[in-house]
Formats: structure tokens, C-alpha cells, sequence
């Protein structure tokens, strides 16, 4: 039995006042080569990144925003990403892990705590010389954060380190010009010291016939002697189609996510396309293409993930007015990646099939030359099984002139699901894993507001604020029978029904700890799965440029998370903004940080 317990946040507060003093260096070697050099770095002032619920076995991408790894990173650019910048920073998570004996089962309480880390150096050397060789130096040194004090609150002993610290990066890569100058070369290696990991690459591009061929590969080589393959062909003739062919294969095993990022491994893709575009405007229509792509894809070992069939269409009219939109088809196929046993060992249960999926989406956007313009979004998705997946958005932009930019979006996504994989539990009592599904409801609603305004040459302000809410409701729970491809919910195991589960249903609603001891937490109650979950996140960043090249910044960051209460109204924000509440299975995160950054810049 696994329980997941919120933390009781009056033991677990502390504050973190933080003086840290950093130095940037920035040194223009010759007009094409950049030395820059950071100690300390802090990115207090960037945007955070949005609030995410990822339950699945793919990692969620994050965009990198980090003003130092944004900076001449295109050098460090490949079609197989083995250089993922936001693995150099990122906070590691630390586990701990008690045991309790009870009579029916073995309980494993997990506790989760956030480990902060710093970047206490880093450099970067980029540069092309004359003769077309274009290079690029990345090194990094990251430690756990000095501020950190969770050390004075836990046992370390009790801590589970996924890494290890202190951590050394590096990252070296060249490209050379070829066929005067569209063309290249190139090789990259990276390598995590600590962790005894380096990813080798060679990759290229031709583009041959007056650039009407292209023919774009990469070739990517772990030192546990893991391979990924990525190959394209283009042809853009001079007329009003063109077509191209991709294929990716990463061997099983493949691990790149030191410094990387891979989606999978134990993959292959192979994806065709057709484009058909306009040359020319044609009556009140400006430029249009069409575009049809088939994709299939597979495991290694030849198991059907997917074949797709995509028709998608771009127009844009006199007025700077646009639509686009598509239809797509995916056949029945397998996912080996539903149930998750171990997803740090890559340890996946028994394939699920998913039946064929129909999907559709339009979009209309106006002119973006106006001061005042938007765009408005719409997608639907369903299957055989009458899974119904909904998703629209909505833009708002407001520039009234060159010094202010003012935003609104709002996002919602709306499903239902017959089978959804919930969790699984091995038994000791009969030797095997039970795989429960569910019926899942399911409604994420996102508002946010953006704000850039310069009140003079040297004052500016900008502000973000933030809104997530998701709404999870699970009920008709299922156990799946791998050896007859069936959901039963007749499951003695589910309903606690003899000859093995006798008065033990598998979730109960009850506080009480006996009950507890005998059954888990139902998922519409326990925090692992966030079924009521909101999030507000805001920042203010107030920048002076006192003089050139120099700033101060005041910036105020204000984050709140309730999880466990549902707020489903925009007219409840008051009452989320105030909830303090003890509540069983409910759990409220705040952090509030205020920061006075100066920087000064030093002329040679």
C-alpha cells in the first residue's frame, strides 16, 4: 500500500533571506566571437513557467528563458535535442521513504521535498572565424543552494538523492560551412561529470540543386553505447508543391535527459509529407498551402504505436485576417506506456489498446498590424469508444503604441474518458499486479494576463499573473485483465470480495484511520493525482536602466497553490486568495518573494 501524505506546512515553513552577490562578464573577442562568464547568476526577474499537471511517462517541455542560455545559443541547436539547457539549474527532488507493518498490507509513506540548486559558475565561448568553422564552449558548476535549509528540518539519512552533487557540465560544439555556406558539418558532444554520462553526435545538412534538395542527419551515440538516428529529405522545387520524408529511431535504452531531452526511447517514426502553396495572392486571398502528412510510428521491437493521416490548411486573406485548420485520423493502435511500474527504471506494464481516434481544428486570427487584434481557437476529438476531447483558446493582445503591450489568454480543455489508467499495485497475496482504470471527467480552465510598459527611455514595468485550475472526477473504477484484454468491474480485488480481498475494497471516502489501514485514499480525495488543484502565480519586475548597460530591478513574485479544494468560478478567486483552512486532503503552498537586483556594467 502506498500513502501519500500532504505536509503539515506549519512544521514545514521557513524563511530563506537571501543576500547574493553575482558578477556577469561579457567580452566581445572580434565582431563574430562572445566569451561570457557568470558567477552567481540569478533569474529572479524572468517570467515563471506555467503551472503544469503531468501524470504521464513523457516529461513535459519547459522553453528556456534564462537570459544567459538564451543568448548565441543557435550554435548549440540540433535536430535531436542532446542539449537541453534547462537540465543546467534545475532543482532536484529528494525522497523519503518510512515502512509501517500493519496486518493486511506493507504501507510506504513517500515524502517529497523540492532540493534547490544554483548555478554557482558558468561560461560560454561562441565565435565563427572566416573560413565558415562557427564553434561554441558551454561550462557549467551547479551545487545544492546554499540557502537551502531543509537539511535542518529532515533527516538526510531518510533522503533518497536521485544525483548527485556537485554537478560539472560541458558542452563543445562545432560546425563547419559547406558548398558556400548552406551547407554544414557538424559534431557535439556533452557530458555530466558527476554522473559519468556524455552524448556524442555528428550531424549535417546539404542543400544541393539550388537549395531545391535538402537532405538534413544526425547521428547521436551515448558512451553506454546507446544510438539515435535522425534522417530528412526535402525537395522545394520551383513551382507550387514540395514534399519530404523524416525518420527517427532511438534505440531502447537510450538515455539523454542528463543534459538532453528525448520524448522516448525505444521509438521509431517515420512521417511523409505533401505541400501545396500558393505563388502568388488570388482574388482577395493573400498566400495559401495545404499540407497532408502521414505518419506511422513503433517501437523497436515492432509494436504499432500510431498511424496518422493529417490535412491541414493555412490562409491568409488581403486584410491580414487568417484561418487555418486541419482534420487528422489516427488508426487503431497499442500504447506500451499507459501503466507506469517504475518510471525512473523505465519500467512500463501491459500495452493498452486505444481505438481509433477523429479529430478536427480551426483557427481565425486578426490583423496583427492593428493596435488591437485576437485570435480564437477550436479542436474536438473522439474515438469508437465515445472518449470526447474538447479543447478552446482565446487571445487578446492590446498595443496601443511602440512602448506597451498589454495580453489576455484563456485556455480550456474539457475530456471525457471511458478508460483511464489510474495506478497499479502488486500483491503478494496472489502474485500479481492489478491495473485499475477509471472513468475520468476531466476540466482545466488557464487566464493569463501579460504587461510591458515603458513609462520612459530608462523606467519600464511588466507583470504576469497566472490562473490555473483542473478539475478532475474519477468514478466506475475497473481492473484490467492483461490475459483477456478486459475491463471487469465485477474485480473481487476492487470491490474487496472474497476469496483474497474479504472486507478490503480497494478506495474508500473515510477518514477514520481503520478503514485507512484496510483501503486507499479514493483518488477524488488523494493528492498524488491533484483532482482539485488551483494555482496563481504573479510577478511585478520594475527595471531602472540608471545608466547604459546598468539596472536595478524590483521585482515581487507572489505564488499560491491549493490542492485538494475545488474553486470553480472566476468569482471564487477572493475565496482562493484567502483559503488557510485545515481541511482533510487538502493542502495550501504559498511563496512570496520580494528581490532588489543591481547590476553595473564595466566598459573596457
Amino acid at each position: 500500500k502506498q500513502i501519500w501524505e500532504p505536509w503539515d506546512h506549519h512544521l514545514n515553513f521557513y524563511k530563506e533571506p537571501n543576500n547574493k552577490l553575482g558578477l556577469d562578464i561579457i567580452y566581445r573577442i572580434n565582431p563574430a566571437s562572445k566569451l561570457m562568464f557568470t558567477i552567481n547568476p540569478d533569474f529572479g526577474q524572468i517570467e515563471s513557467d506555467p503551472a503544469n499537471i503531468n501524470l504521464t511517462a513523457f516529461e513535459t517541455y519547459f522553453k528556456e528563458k534564462r537570459p544567459f542560455f538564451l543568448n548565441n545559443m543557435d550554435i548549440f541547436e540540433t535536430p535531436v535535442e542532446i542539449f537541453y539547457s534547462r537540465r543546467i539549474g534545475d532543482n532536484s527532488t529528494g525522497i523519503g521513504i518510512e515502512i509501517e507493518k500493519n496486518v493486511e498490507r506493507n504501507d510506504t509513506l513517500y515524502n517529497f521535498i523540492t532540493i534547490p540548486t544554483k548555478i554557482n559558475v558558468a561560461g560560454k565561448l561562441t565565435g565563427k572565424n572566416e573560413n565558415g568553422l562557427s564553434y561554441g564552449l558551454l561550462s557549467a558548476l551547479v551545487t545544492e543552494s546554499d540557502s537551502s535549509k531543509w537539511k535542518n528540518y529532515y533527516d538526510p539519512d531518510t533522503i533518497y538523492y536521485p544525483y548527485k552533487y556537485p554537478k560539472q557540465y560541458f558542452i563543445s560544439r562545432v560546425k563547419q560551412d559547406l558548398l558556400s555556406g548552406n551547407s554544414f558539418l557538424g559534431f557535439m558532444s556533452t557530458s555530466s561529470f558527476s554522473d559519468s554520462n556524455h552524448t556524442f553526435s555528428v550531424d549535417g545538412l546539404a542543400n544541393l540543386f539550388e537549395n531545391q534538395l535538402s537532405i538534413d542527419g544526425q547521428i547521436i551515440m551515448t558512451s553506454d553505447e546507446y544510438k539515435g538516428i535522425y534522417g530528412s529529405i526535402s525537395y522545394y522545387p520551383s513551382g507550387l508543391f514540395s514534399g519530404w520524408v523524416d525518420y527517427y529511431y532511438y534505440d531502447k535504452g537510450l538515455n539523454i535527459d542528463e543534459l538532453g531531452y528525448l520524448w522516448r526511447d525505444d521509438y521509431t517514426q517515420t512521417k511523409i509529407g505533401l505541400k501545396f502553396q500558393t505563388i502568388e495572392s488570388w482574388n482577395i486571398i493573400r498566400n495559401a498551402s495545404v499540407i497532408l502528412e502521414g505518419d506511422m510510428e513503433e517501437n523497436t521491437s515492432g509494436l504499432d504505436l500510431g498511424k496518422s493521416i493529417e490535412l491541414n490548411y493555412d490562409i491568409q486573406f488581403d486584410n491580414f485576417w487568417g484561418t487555418g485548420g486541419g482534420l487528422y485520423k489516427i488508426m487503431d493502435y497499442y500504447d506500451d506506456r499507459k501503466i507506469i511500474h517504475d518510471y525512473d527504471r523505465n519500467e512500463f506494464g501491459p500495452h493498452i489498446f486505444i481505438p481509433e481516434i477523429t479529430g478536427s481544428h480551426i483557427n481565425i486570427t486578426t490583423d496583427k498590424h492593428q493596435s488591437l487584434w485576437a485570435s480564437i481557437s477550436l479542436s474536438l476529438a473522439k474515438n469508437s469508444r465515445d472518449d470526447l476531447e474538447k479543447a478552446q483558446f482565446a487571445e487578446l493582445t492590446y498595443k496601443p503604441n511602440s512602448y506597451s503591450n498589454f495580453s489576455i489568454l484563456y485556455d480550456h480543455y474539457d475530456l471525457n474518458k471511458k478508460y483511464h489508467w489510474l495506478e497499479s499495485f502488486w500483491e503478494d497475496k496472489d502474485d500479481r499486479y492489478h491495473h485499475i482504470f477509471t472513468s475520468l471527467h476531466r476540466k482545466i480552465d488557464i487566464l493569463t494576463f501579460r504587461s510591458i510598459v515603458n513609462i520612459n527611455r530608462k523606467l519600464s514595468l511588466q507583470g504576469y499573473i497566472e490562473i490555473y485550475s483542473n478539475y478532475d472526477k474519477y468514478s466506475n473504477y475497473t481492473e484490467y485483465l492483461p490475459a483477456t484484454d478486459e475491463y471487469t468491474d465485477s474485480s473481487n480485488y476492487v470491490n474487496g470480495w472474497p476469496p483474497n480481498w474479504t472486507g478490503q475494497p480497494l478506495y474508500t471516502t473515510s477518514t477514520d484511520s481503520v478503514d485507512l489501514d484496510i483501503s486507499f485514499v479514493d483518488p477524488n480525495f488523494d493528492l498524488q493525482f491533484h483532482p482539485k488543484y488551483t494555482d496563481f502565480r504573479s510577478i511585478i519586475v520594475v527595471k531602472w536602466n540608471y545608466r547604459t548597460g546598468s539596472n536595478i530591478y524590483f521585482v515581487y513574485s507572489n505564488n499560491k497553490a491549493v490542492d485538494g479544494h475545488r474553486f470553480n468560478k472566476i468569482n471564487q478567486l477572493g475565496d482562493f486568495l484567502t483559503f488557510n483552512q485545515y481541511e482533510p486532503w487538502a493542502e495550501v503552498l504559498r511563496e512570496q518573494t520580494f528581490m532588489i537586483k543591481i547590476d553595473y556594467w564595466f566598459e573596457k
